[in-house]
């Protein structure tokens, strides 16, 4: 399927950036771990994939296999287009060494005081437009679009003054939110840019200034482009982002409700769940780290009004026991191979104890039945999360038995590339609720 969608992409982007791989692009795919990304070697004509979806709250729902093939082949097409060189020289490096005019006989050179070094890479497309691109893709692809949730972060950025600067968008190395906007904000200029300089032909011949033998800034490559420096469409694109999301918020203004704010600490904070009494909550936050995969099981009690950490490292959509005594969660463990997977974990309130419930399930998402008898989960498996019922172990046992793929009592069917998020029972544990895609 993978190599039907690049046999269908191939044209059109090459004809949009007047580039051809001089070799057969190889498609890799692995299975190993509950990873959901993939990275485009442009230098090596090899796109590696991790064939777990995209299960990323930062972002709305799309079609994963095409939406991530055509994303990285793009890289592999516009970064080979920007490329100034053949891709067996990825860089030259110049350098200057001065050494001190005292000599000794048993010593060849002064002692080195001067070091110049200049790089010329062959590649200097900064981060937001070689995002930016990839998300445009070409026109009629569809596979990638402007969703919600990239709106949403947009908006906020803008009306808190918190947009990234025209430099500051062309490298990563920040926190998983600042760096999302690295993304989101590329998006957003490049079509901006697209849509007031030419249309997609506009970003072809940026990316041909881009690959001119001699340096050149982003800012001097969109200038001679489009008649107009980066910068300067940078603080016009800005001033239009302000005005129309300003415009939006005076309108809203007199309707909107301002609700207490439970937690405002860590910009990750997900799938809260009532204790069986009402009196806590039960979290999944970052908290006081930068990244996103840094996640940890919170506990909020309504009558200290304080907030604890249960447990590190835990994530995915979690459950309570039916009378309360403890939290099943997910986390990212290594199995016997050494990749990372997602199982399932009970954390006991009253022993302050951690207790392997599963073992190579690459269960992300789970909820408990109301007789405390039943788990309903997602499995990752080949490229889809499907949904699995067993049987909840016995963790007043010496030793937990626990549940492996070979333990499960049901299995909905599902057909390729299809997603099942964040399974709940009824009150009656008669049905399941699902989000599915």
């Amino acid at each position: 399927m993978a190599a039907k969608i690049a046999e269908e992409i191939h044209g059109p982007l090459c004809d949009l950036y007047h580039y051809k791989p001089d070799t057969k692009v190889s498609l890799i795919f692995q299975d190993t771990d509950d990873i959901a990304n993939a990275a485009s070697y442009f230098q090596s004509n090899k796109i590696k994939f991790w064939v777990t979806s995209m299960n990323w709250d930062f972002r709305g729902t799309h079609n994963w296999l095409r939406n991530v093939v055509t994303h990285e082949y793009t890289h592999m097409i516009q970064l080979g287009a920007s490329r100034k060189w053949t891709r067996r020289i990825p860089a030259f490096y110049a350098q200057v060494i001065g050494y001190e005019n005292e000599r000794r006989p048993d010593v060849l050179y002064g002692y080195p005081n001067t070091l110049i070094s200049w790089p010329l890479p062959s590649v200097t497309v900064p981060g937001w437009f070689a995002e930016g691109t990839a998300q445009f893709q070409f026109t009629g692809s569809g596979y990638d679009f402007w969703d919600s949730h990239r709106d949403m972060l947009l908006r906020q950025a803008t009306l808190s003054n918190r947009l990234l600067s025209f430099n500051d968008m062309a490298y990563f190395g920040k926190t998983s939110l600042e760096s999302e906007g690295v993304y989101n904000q590329g998006f957003s200029l490049t079509k901006y840019i697209a849509k007031r300089a030419g249309g997609p032909d506009a970003l072809a011949e940026i990316t041909r200034q881009l690959s001119t033998p001699y340096p050149i800034s982003m800012d001097d490559a969109i200038r001679k482009a489009t008649g107009k420096r980066g910068v300067e469409w940078y603080d016009e694109w800005k001033t239009w982002l302000e005005d129309r999301y300003g415009g939006l918020k005076n309108q809203l203004q007199p309707y909107l409700t301002k609700a207490d704010t439970l937690e405002n600490t860590g910009f990750v904070n997900l799938f809260p769940r009532l204790s069986p009494d009402g009196r806590k909550v039960a979290f999944i936050s970052n908290q006081n780290r930068d990244y996103f995969g840094q996640s940890s099981l919170y506990l909020h009690d309504f009558d200290k009004d304080e907030v604890e950490i249960l447990v590190g490292g835990a994530n995915g959509a979690l459950t309570w026991l039916p009378d309360g005594s403890g939290v099943i969660f997910s986390r990212r463990a290594p199995n016997s191979s050494g990749s990372l997977v997602h199982d399932l974990f009970l954390y006991k309130l009253e022993d302050k104890k951690t207790i392997r419930l599963s073992k190579g399930l690459r269960s992300e998402s789970v909820d408990i039945s109301t007789d405390g008898k039943r788990l309903v989960f997602t499995m990752n498996n080949a490229g889809k999360r499907e949904i699995g019922i067993a049987a909840m172990p016995d963790c007043s046992a010496k030793k937990v038995e626990m549940i492996t793929p070979e333990d499960i009592i049901y299995r909905h069917p599902s057909l390729p590339q299809e997603q099942y998020y964040i399974p709940r029972w009824s009150p009656d544990g008669g049905k399941i609720a699902v989000a599915h895609h």
